[in-house]
C-alpha cells in the first residue's frame, strides 16, 4: 500500500516538475522573442528611443537564461522523493565511513602504541645486553685480581718459613753462619 503510494507521489512530483519546467522554457522564449521583436525597426522616434534604452541595458531575470543553463538546471534538480532517499543513503554512507574512520584510527593508533612499546623493549633489551657485557667483564677483572691475591698470599706462606730465608741468604746474598773466631761473646755482669 506504501509503495504504491510512494510510486503515484513519485509519479505526480515528476509530472509536477516536468510541467513547472515547461513553464520556465516557455516564459524565457517568450522573453527571446520580445527581445528580437524590440530590435526590429520602431516606427515612431520615442519607440527607437525606448529600444535604445532597452537594447542598452536589458534586464536580467531568471526568465533570460538560455535553454542549456536551463537543461542543466533540470539535470541538477531532483524531486524531493528522490532528494529523501538519497539523502537516508547519504545518511548511511556517511554513518558507514564514520564507523569505518574511527575503526581505522584505533586500528592505526594501537598499531602504533604497539610499535613504541617494542621499540621500548627493544632499548631495553639492548641496554640490559649491554649491562650484562660490562658485569661480565668487571667479574673477569675481579676473579683475575684475587688469583693474584692467592699467589701472593702462598709467596708470602712460603716466604716465612726459617728454611727458605736460610737458603736465599746464602743463595742471594752469600751470607754464612759465623765461625766461632768470628764469634763475640759479650759478659753481663
Amino acid at each position: 500500500m506504501k509503495k504504491e503510494q510512494n510510486k503515484e507521489y513519485r509519479v505526480k512530483s515528476l509530472d509536477v516538475y516536468k510541467q513547472n519546467q515547461e513553464k520556465k522554457e516557455r516564459k524565457a522564449n517568450n522573453s527571446q522573442n520580445s527581445r528580437t521583436n524590440q530590435t526590429a525597426k520602431p516606427n515612431t522616434e520615442q519607440e527607437h528611443m525606448g529600444s535604445i534604452r532597452q537594447s542598452v541595458k536589458p534586464k536580467r531575470s531568471k526568465n533570460n537564461r538560455k535553454k542549456t543553463d536551463i537543461r542543466k538546471d533540470e539535470k541538477n534538480r531532483e524531486t524531493p522523493s528522490i532528494k529523501k532517499s538519497k539523502t537516508k543513503k547519504n545518511k548511511k554512507k556517511s554513518k558507514a565511513s564514520r564507523k569505518l574512520l574511527i575503526l581505522n584510527t584505533a586500528l592505526i593508533s594501537s598499531a602504533a602504541g604497539i610499535l613504541f612499546l617494542l621499540i621500548m623493549l627493544m632499548n631495553r633489551y639492548s641496554v640490559i645486553s649491554e649491562l650484562k657485557y660490562d658485569i661480565n667483564a668487571q667479574e673477569r677483572a675481579l676473579n683475575e685480581l684475587r688469583n693474584k691475591k692467592r699467589e701472593i698470599q702462598v709467596q708470602i706462606e712460603h716466604s716465612n718459613r726459617t728454611d727458605f730465608i736460610e737458603r736465599t741468604a746464602r743463595e742471594q746474598l752469600f751470607m754464612e753462619y759465623p765461625t766461632e773466631e768470628e764469634t763475640i761473646y759479650i759478659r753481663v755482669d
